[in-house]
């Protein structure tokens, strides 16, 4: 019997821009986001870097400066959705 993985990785449909008031710091900030094909979209909070996907709360990782490399990755994918990044 032969196992295979299947890694789905598809590519974003849309970017988002949005102005809201966080859920989590309780502030007025922007958030960033991707979407994908048959999936929500993918939304980061810019000052805080609380993520929501598909409108559910995704926890932080547990490491140091979790916060501020969540907002980096939201950036990055940002700009490689636009196409700015290879």
């Amino acid at each position: 019997m032969s196992s295979y993985v299947h890694i789905y990785a598809p590519a974003p449909t849309a970017r988002l821009v949005h102005a809201g008031t966080c859920h989590d710091c309780k502030r007025r900030t922007r958030f960033i986001g991707v979407s994908y094909e048959w999936h929500g979209a993918s939304m980061t909070c810019l000052r805080c870097g609380r993520r929501w996907e598909d409108g559910e709360w995704i926890p932080l990782e547990f490491e140091r400066g979790a916060r501020q490399k969540s907002i980096e990755r939201a950036k990055q994918s940002f700009r490689r959705a636009r196409g700015l990044l290879t």
